[in-house]
């Protein structure tokens, strides 16, 4: 019978868990230098880095292996693979050499250089920053805790007249002893949160913020990689029950002289998310039925929009329509104010809960950097409202037959070679680089070939 050995249970519990989780996938890193995003065939996004960083080999079979056991399972090690159990004896035995080791590492001399070189710009940096002479001593060294943090644990740098502006108001709120008699943060306080050895407890808004930040990057690459799909900018919008008369007088009036007939079905409360979110099921579970029967296969990617006072509106990227499934707006809902003309928009006839408008897309790119501010937006709309808590709740929807974009790792220069095969000269449509201390980026974004 197989048995679990006193070796991988010095450093895996007998139920799986999240540490043990953490602990075998951190040995399925390995070093890249360039990042390339696929975007269907209009766009490549391709990263370089300076220096070589860490990512997850989600490609190799036995990170897949350990990714999917559940948490909680006690039989893990029975249920694995004879290659997974395997390569977890040789890694936990690989671990107790290491912890037995006592000889201290011998670097090369160019690592010895690298080191150097890094100690030298830290030190230049902290001259000039007078928040970080907490790390220098008086004949203006770095101390030994400074070169442990930031030279060989990497722990960041923060920005340090921010950083500290938070402390200083969390110690006051907190009524924590954090000030010499001058009113000053003490040094030893500086010297821990710079450090990161001590860090600031995130508000609310700055994780949702954190977090926001990456979900419009992954709307961003799922909206490019489907671009050519779309045809449409559709805005949703609900009827609020106190403007029945007032909307039912204008459309009356409209349909004297023959425009088309509005009728909605009023909301109590247009700032109800869970109603609103029904209402929209209800609207995209019916087009997309209809627009089977019809043969066509209905795409769509869209974010919901917040006020502050929490009434919502939907915004989509969407797929072609049949014509009839569209009417004309009536002029009494159809006015641009800033323009101060009518905006002659067509609305989709089973959106029954407000108006919709339907305008046809001209410049992808454009709209869609437009429509992903609508994630940002939001955010700073209701920060400080009782609605922020919705914006932990699904950020964006989509049909699933969008195609995903493809993401791929390259250890050396191999994508250098990327374009080599392509007939036309790729086109930048923009071109980032991302400074640090440590290391630099450069993210361009390539359109491989021109819209239709």
């Amino acid at each position: 019978m197989i048995k679990i050995t006193k070796t991988i249970l010095t450093y895996f519990s007998k139920e799986w868990s999240i540490e043990n989780k953490k602990r075998i996938l951190k040995t399925f890193k390995i070093r890249v230098s360039n990042k390339k995003v696929l975007l269907k065939d209009n766009f490549c996004q391709k990263t370089i880095f300076e220096k070589k960083i860490k990512v997850y080999d989600k490609s190799n079979p036995l990170y897949k292996e350990f990714y999917q056991i559940k948490i909680g399972n006690d039989k893990w090690y029975y249920e694995l693979s004879a290659l997974a159990r395997k390569y977890l004896v040789d890694t936990c035995n690989q671990w107790k050499k290491e912890d037995n080791a006592r000889a201290p590492m011998n670097y090369t001399h160019r690592q010895i250089v690298f080191l150097d070189e890094q100690m030298y710009r830290l030190q230049e940096f902290f001259i000039n920053d007078e928040s970080y002479h907490c790390f220098l001593t008086k004949d203006l060294k770095l101390r030994d805790s400074a070169i442990q943090k930031f030279i060989y644990d990497r722990k960041p740098l923060y920005s340090p007249i921010i950083l500290l502006e938070k402390v200083k108001i969390y110690a006051i709120n907190n009524q924590l002893k954090y000030f010499n008699k001058n009113g000053n943060l003490l040094p030893s306080v500086i010297r821990q949160y710079l450090s990161g050895q001590v860090k600031l407890p995130m508000t609310e808004y700055e994780k949702i913020k954190s977090s926001t930040k990456r979900t419009e990057k992954e709307f961003l690459n799922l909206a490019r990689t489907n671009v050519e799909d779309f045809d449409y900018f559709l805005t949703l919008t609900f009827a609020n029950k106190e403007d029945k008369e007032k909307y039912e007088r204008l459309n009356m009036n409209s349909v004297k002289h023959g425009e088309y007939d509005l009728k909605f079905i009023y909301v109590e409360d247009p700032s109800d998310y869970e109603l609103c979110m029904k209402k929209l099921h209800v609207f995209l579970t019916n087009l997309n039925r209809v627009c089977k029967k019809e043969q066509m296969d209905l795409k769509y990617l869209g974010v919901p929009e917040y006020q502050k006072n929490g009434n919502m509106h939907y915004h989509f990227l969407i797929s072609a329509l049949p014509e009839e499934f569209l009417y004309n707006v009536p002029s009494w809902l159809d006015y641009d104010s800033i323009k101060q003309t009518r905006r002659y928009d067509k609305g989709v006839v089973s959106w029954k809960y407000g108006k919709s408008t339907l305008e046809v897309i001209e410049g992808k790119e454009r709209i869609v950097n437009y429509i992903s501010k609508y994630l940002t937006k939001s955010l700073e709309e209701i920060k400080d409202t009782v609605y922020l808590e919705r914006l932990n709740k699904r950020r964006y929807y989509y049909s699933n037959n969008l195609k995903k974009p493809k993401i791929e790792y390259f250890k050396d220069n191999e994508i250098d070679n990327l374009f080599e095969n392509d007939l036309i000269e790729p086109k930048i449509v923009y071109s980032n680089t991302n400074l640090n201390f440590y290391n630099q980026s450069q993210t361009i974004l390539y359109q491989l070939k021109e819209f239709i």
